[in-house]
């Protein structure tokens, strides 16, 4: 059967992969945000000018056709969405990929949380009304974690010593004494923000997503590709 798959991704790479390696896949959607004035449909343009989709473009410019634009931001309630582009989502998606992610170290911990935490809330609520829903899957960072010393660490999610919830609520009613007084019981402390948004992602996901599938990827540094689809992409 064919699949519809939501794929609210900035991963050109995830979605060339998708474009060339599942030619059964109906439709792909993309969540793009306007950005620098840049219209979503623009950018689409772009993507696919990159020289990642040479090949793809070569062999199968059709499957270029399969790919729908749908105007949001992951860091706004209900993603940004209008209700006209979230009926197509309810009613066709199966397989929901989110990758959207602020990666800036520098920015403070309430701007990633907003855009890491929030967002994913608002992907499992969408996840829950998709009529043919099936699985989430989630990228997180192999650095989630990174705050232990003890090694391995262990492929879990690894608990923070308050329920998620109480942390959503916070951000969600701006009571910034209460952020600061779970932010002081992260211990042991993370190197980065970044990361520690990625571990408290990881927990809301066991906390309050558990009447779901999910998958929850945990990626390292991204390098250039060895030889697929072309070597040394920098794209």
């Amino acid at each position: 059967m064919p699949r519809r798959i939501s794929a609210l991704i900035r991963a050109k790479v995830l979605l060339e992969v998708l474009l060339r390696c599942c030619p059964r896949i109906k439709s792909i959607y993309i969540l793009l945000r306007t950005k620098k004035n840049v219209q979503p449909e623009v950018r689409k343009e772009q993507i696919f000018n990159k020289k990642i989709f040479k090949k793809l473009k070569e062999e199968t410019p059709e499957s270029l056709e399969k790919i729908y634009v749908i105007s949001g931001d992951a860091s706004l309630p209900n993603l940004g969405m209008n209700e006209d582009d979230t009926h197509p989502l309810l009613e066709e998606v199966s397989i929901v990929f989110h990758c959207a992610a602020a990666v800036n170290f520098k920015k403070p911990l309430e701007f990633l949380l907003k855009n890491n935490v929030l967002s994913l809330c608002s992907v499992i609520e969408l996840c829950r009304k998709m009529r043919k829903f099936e699985v989430l899957v989630y990228t997180s960072t192999a650095y989630s974690n990174s705050n232990h010393l003890n090694f391995p660490l262990k492929e879990e999610v690894y608990r923070l010593p308050f329920h998620a919830g109480q942390f959503l609520d916070a951000l969600k009613n701006e009571d910034k004494e209460k952020l600061q007084e779970l932010i002081g019981q992260r211990k042991p402390d993370w190197p980065n923000s970044y990361n520690f948004s990625k571990c408290l992602a990881e927990n809301v996901i066991t906390d309050t997503a558990s009447d779901l599938r999910v998958a929850i990827i945990r990626p390292s540094i991204i390098v250039s590709t060895w030889k697929h689809p072309i070597p040394a992409s920098r794209s």
